[in-house]
């Protein structure tokens, strides 16, 4: 979808961004944080989470092994802020 005057999110990591793909990357987000807070609620350890891959669906394009954020860093850092029961 072309709109004229739109907004770029132009991040200091990563490619540039419209509007939808903040969208979209918001969504990922709030999906796998209700993911992995179930796995937790479960009683879930942080290994078995990252076992689990919650974040699979979303690796072509959000996600990376390499450098210095991977993926499992991501699942981490989402695992870590989330309250336990």
């Amino acid at each position: 979808v072309w709109q004229e005057a739109r907004t770029f999110i132009i991040p200091g990591h990563g490619r540039v961004m419209d509007q939808h793909d903040l969208a979209d990357y918001r969504d990922m987000v709030t999906i796998l944080r209700d993911l992995i807070q179930d796995m937790a609620n479960r009683g879930m350890t942080l290994n078995q989470v990252k076992a689990a891959n919650p974040a699979k669906a979303f690796q072509t394009r959000y996600g990376g092994d390499r450098g210095s954020w991977t993926t499992d860093m991501f699942v981490e850092a989402i695992y870590k802020t989330l309250p336990k029961k």
